[in-house]
């Protein structure tokens, strides 16, 4: 967890932040807020309670495979090589690998970046692609069920 606090730097500017809320702690983190020991205190025991969550997940989910050292939970990125080795992951695909894993031999089309389409003219075809209608005439035209 985050934050950036501009409380003092408001109030050295004359600027006073208006801060509605119902509940004591409702603006904690808030970075307009003054930022006390207790907000930090109640972050931190929170981010502790997700971080336990999360942690107890990944163990119960990857169980014996799961290499547990130092640096485990750590918050360090791991790259594919040493997740696997560590256990996080079973596998090392590249993105045509899980494509026909996950869809076989099924026909994949890749959308193309093409200057005269926009952001939703893309988004629609990628849609119309993924759609069951798309998926129906297809299957239907290869037995043969539609002219």
């Amino acid at each position: 967890m985050q934050s950036i606090n501009f409380h003092d730097f408001l109030l050295d500017h004359k600027i006073k932040p208006i801060l509605v809320h119902s509940g004591a702690h409702k603006v904690a983190g808030s970075p307009l807020a003054e930022f006390t020991d207790e907000d930090l205190k109640i972050m931190q025991a929170l981010t502790d309670s997700y971080y336990k969550i999360f942690t107890d997940g990944v163990k119960q989910s990857r169980g014996e495979r799961l290499l547990i050292n130092n640096n485990t939970f750590s918050g360090l990125v791991w790259l594919g090589k040493e997740a696997k080795e560590l256990g996080l992951i079973d596998e090392l695909k590249d993105f045509d690998e899980m494509i026909a894993l996950e869809y076989g031999t099924y026909p994949v089309h890749y959308l193309r970046h093409q200057n005269d389409m926009n952001f939703k003219q893309i988004l629609h075809d990628a849609f119309k692609q993924l759609s069951t209608y798309s998926h129906l005439n297809k299957i239907g035209a290869y037995y043969g069920l539609f002219t």
